[in-house]
């Protein structure tokens, strides 16, 4: 309703705002976000002009100080997955990447954000014989977080793309434990479209910054929401370059959401390929906030104000 407070987030590892778009979209207002990438701020700041003007845009997490992080209710960390995916070296915490997990654990130590959501590669959960996610989980517990996970992908929110990724939803112990997953339904895209629609994801995962490389058949037609997704490619090649546009709309952004003046269709892939489908994420905040609303949570900030 019109006048209700809305529940807070930090934008943590923020990329071109995938995890923002969403969380909007689901009631949530971001109050600060920290993203390190030079292109990736470039289409933040774009699409959210009060990055930096009306709410702290740090850059390297590293460097910022927990005092200069606004209170929140969540906090959101897509945190870096390359040394986590199976397209990578998969090293987990032996690489610098894989490091920068501790950095969620020192925000979240400074300031005891009452909810989180995490997300990374469906690899994470079995690096290491599954030790690395359970470091990832006793460390977060060891905050007094607890937990709740499941692997979701497009499917679950009506985007015909296959990208498996692990989310983890975290609560204090403070505050109501909020019922977020399972989600059980999921669209059949192979059954309705044809088989061709289980390559979407190795065709824009295996963009290798040269092109793409696949002797299997590309996805023929595509609708997101009605429209149509990817064209026909020619009738010369069984495969082509999935065009900005088309990886916009097998994500869930905007049309033109990356098209940027300075940046390529190969910087555009890039910052498109470390996204979050948004549709994903707006269904995870929904189901959050009606969960929290059914048990009378009413917020970090008027909770403390109430005091």
């Amino acid at each position: 309703m019109k006048g209700e407070p809305k529940l807070t987030f930090a934008d943590w590892f923020a990329g071109i705002g995938g995890f923002r778009l969403g969380l909007e979209r689901a009631g949530f207002e971001c109050v600060c976000a920290c993203e390190i990438d030079g292109k990736a701020r470039t289409v933040y700041r774009r699409r959210f002009p009060d990055a930096g003007e009306k709410i702290p845009f740090f850059g390297d997490s590293r460097e910022v100080d927990p005092g200069d992080v606004p209170d929140h209710d969540l906090f959101v960390a897509g945190f870096p997955c390359q040394s986590f995916s199976v397209l990578g070296k998969r090293k987990g915490f032996a690489d610098p990447r894989g490091t920068l997990f501790f950095e969620v654990l020192r925000i979240c130590e400074a300031k005891k954000p009452p909810f989180l959501l995490l997300e990374n590669v469906k690899g994470l959960l079995w690096l290491d014989g599954g030790e690395t996610f359970r470091s990832v989980l006793l460390s977060l517990s060891e905050l007094g977080y607890r937990l709740q996970w499941q692997v979701l992908d497009g499917g679950h929110c009506g985007l015909p793309q296959r990208r498996e990724r692990v989310f983890v939803v975290g609560s204090l112990g403070t505050v109501p434990f909020p019922e977020v997953f399972p989600f059980l339904e999921k669209a059949r895209f192979g059954a309705e479209m044809g088989e061709e629609t289980q390559y979407v994801n190795t065709i824009v995962a295996g963009y290798d910054g040269r092109g793409y490389g696949s002797s299997r058949p590309y996805v023929l037609d595509l609708r997101v929401a009605g429209r149509k997704a990817a064209r026909t490619p020619p009738r010369r090649s069984p495969v082509r370059p999935l065009t900005p546009l088309e990886v916009e709309r097998l994500f869930g952004f905007p049309d033109g959401w990356t098209a940027v003046p300075g940046l390529s269709d190969g910087d555009r892939w890039r910052l498109l390929g470390e996204s979050v489908m948004v549709p994903l994420v707006e269904m995870i905040g929904k189901r959050l906030m009606e969960s929290l609303e059914e048990k009378g949570w009413i917020g970090l900030r008027e909770r403390s104000e109430a005091r």
